[in-house]
Parts: C-alpha cells; structure tokens; sequence
C-alpha cells in the first residue's frame, strides 16, 4: 500500500526535499512519486538567508513539470525578487516565505492579489511570534508555518518549544491552518498535531528511511493515533 497526501482525517502529510544535488533530487522526487505522493515541499536556499544553498531553483525547474503540486519553502532573504521566475514553473499552490526575511511588501501583496497560488508566512524558533502579524505580507497570508528545528539542512533536532507557540497562535487564529517543518517524526508529530498544527512537511525521516512510503505512513498512523 501506498502514502497518499490527504486531508480527510484532518491532516496533510507533504514530502519535504532540501539538496544541492540534482541527481539526488531526481532520485528523491522519484522516490516520493513511488510512495504516491500528489504533493512536494521542496525548500529554496541561496546562501543569503541561511548558510547552504540548494541548486535546484526556479532557473532550473522553469516550464518543468513535476507531476504533482508543490510547496515552494523560500529560504532567502529577498523572496520578491523570486516571483517572476517561480511564475514560470507549472503547479504552484503554496509560495512559504520567512517572516524574517527583506523584501518588497508591496509585490509580494501584488503576487498575493493574483490568487495564483498561496502566500504563507514561516516563522523561525526564536523570532517573536508577532512577527507573523506584521509581516509585509500578513494581510493576505493564508497559512503559517512554524519551523520546529533551526532552518538551513535537514536532520536538525526538533525544537518542542515550538509546541507551545503553535499552541498561542491557534487560540488567536482559529481558522488559519498551520504547517511544522523540520524534525517531524511519528514521535514528534503527534504534538504538533495536538497543539494545532494539519500540514506536517517531512524532510529527513522519510527521505533517509528504506522505504519512504513506510515512513510517511509511520507519521500518519502516528497523528491518527494522538
């Protein structure tokens, strides 16, 4: 049996790939499909926000198709001057953008007024969670994401911290879904679960696992369980 994304039981489970190679992302992306994965996180680094740099980017994938949606996880520091190239890459529903990051409010409220594809606010471990509501693109954000480890590679240890301000952030927006990224488990994930969070990208666990369709699995039996 196959990992299928879903979120009839309330939750969403997204395949995560942080690489800078591109032999490993054809074999990881393969992997995903393999599992049947409809939807990929894939995470964006130039070196500018945090250390690293991935080398996949929307010059590379520009007119690709992927076959499935993709969360696009902008780990730089100017993510306004990444949109008219991510416009050319096919099947774009969620754009992540860091809270922290610089940029342009006014394009990226414009990108947003597209309604193209999903502005989503990611906030880091120890940046003030007021932040999310200041941002430049806070009025049109459709979701935010709360990073559970400290950004720039996969494998970081998971921060549960974080847990109480997914928590205070429920209590105040009800109806705005969250997504955890980094360090989810089957361990991990159910507290995320139970303290507000439904979209779960899961980068290292599946990615180094035997079999990534077991372990995407692993972590959706694990929340149906919290």
């Amino acid at each position: 049996m196959s990992f299928r994304n879903s979120s009839v039981a309330g939750f969403e489970i997204v395949p995560a790939v942080l690489t800078e190679d591109p032999t490993e992302f054809e074999h990881i992306l393969s992997a995903f499909k393999e599992a049947g994965a409809s939807r990929v996180h894939i995470d964006v680094i130039d070196g500018s926000f945090v250390s690293g740099r991935t080398v996949l980017g929307y010059r590379e994938l520009s007119g690709r198709d992927l076959g499935m949606k993709l969360d696009v996880h902008l780990m730089v520091d100017r993510p306004d001057e990444h949109l008219v190239g991510w416009d050319r890459v096919p099947n774009i529903s969620r754009v992540i953008a860091h809270v922290e990051a610089h940029g342009d409010p006014n394009l990226i409220a414009a990108d947003c007024a597209k309604q193209r594809r999903e502005w989503w606010g990611a906030i880091n471990p120890d940046s003030p969670i007021d932040w999310l509501s200041t941002s430049g693109f806070a009025d049109c954000m459709k979701g935010v994401m709360f990073m559970t480890v400290e950004p720039g590679a996969q494998g970081r240890p998971f921060r549960d911290d974080v847990l109480q301000r997914i928590t205070a952030w429920k209590e105040s927006h009800a109806t705005m879904p969250i997504m955890v990224d980094g360090g989810i488990t089957p361990q991990t994930a159910p507290g995320c679960f139970l303290a507000g969070a439904s979209v779960f990208a899961v980068g290292s666990y599946a990615v180094k696992a035997p079999d990534p369709s077991q372990a995407l699995r692993a972590v959706s039996d694990a929340i149906r369980g919290a």
